[in-house]
């Protein structure tokens, strides 16, 4: 097996202040996003899965809320929240998504959704402020005991921000890659899918029991059938009382 170094989870907390710009039509919002820093765009299209982490469908990000529920523009909307989960791997990938929905737009159509006074999109910027959490992981096995327990904030920032801003091959998903490239992948793609956080977490920590169960099972393969049979049973019950746990909750 591959050794690495331990690895220390963080949590992330978000300081928020104004960038002094505001769009109060499409054309101006299309005219303001060729321009927002990475800051900003992270925090309008995907900050929102941090701050909304329940629900069972995608959470609205906040330009193509604003566009359908301001703007009156609920086409659009709908495009431009597609899009932003689709392309939402990075600044340069949201952007360019959220431009070509605009860009389609007829521009007599983009200026015509004009806002009242007071409904301007007002363009904001947050900065990350990674905290650490003291509890360090050597292994694969280490690493999802650690986020079985974990908040939403070490989730969030490792599976998405991280990777966001600096790409799948740095922070946990490179430390990961190193033991488990599949495991990586998967936690990495889960991760950018654009569904709410707990649904991801629920997602990544039943696949990895899938997992693991799958492979104990191969791994009992030539073992005396009394010893297979008692595992079997083991590993059974422990399943069962987590479905029953998790269905009481």
């Amino acid at each position: 097996m591959t050794s690495v170094e331990p690895f220390e989870l963080c949590t992330v907390a978000h300081l928020v202040r104004p960038t002094g710009r505001a769009a109060h039509d499409l054309e101006t919002l299309l005219g303001m996003v060729a321009e927002l820093s990475p800051a900003a765009l992270f925090h309008h299209t995907i900050q929102h899965r941090l701050r909304e982490p329940l629900g069972d469908e995608v959470a609205r990000d906040d330009l193509s809320f604003w566009v359908g529920g301001v703007a009156q523009d609920p086409e659009t909307a709908e495009r431009l929240a597609f899009a932003i989960g689709e392309h939402s791997t990075s600044a340069d990938d949201v952007r360019s998504a959220i431009r070509a929905v605009l860009e389609a737009v007829p521009e007599r159509t983009r200026q015509a959704r004009s806002v009242p006074e007071g409904g301007e999109f007002v363009f904001l910027e947050g900065e990350s402020v990674v905290l650490p959490t003291g509890r360090t992981v050597v292994d694969v096995h280490d690493l999802h005991a650690a986020l079985t327990e974990a908040d939403n904030g070490v989730w969030f920032y490792h599976l998405i921000e991280e990777p966001w801003f600096q790409g799948r091959d740095a922070g946990l998903l490179g430390w990961l890659r190193a033991l488990d490239r599949p495991l990586a992948d998967t936690l990495a793609t889960e991760g950018a899918n654009g569904q709410p956080l707990e649904s991801v977490r629920k997602k990544v920590l039943g696949r990895w029991r899938r997992r693991a169960l799958s492979r104990r099972l191969v791994e009992a393969t030539g073992r005396p059938d009394d010893v297979r049979r008692a595992e079997a049973r083991e590993v059974m019950g422990r399943l069962a009382r987590r479905v029953k746990s998790e269905g009481t909750t």
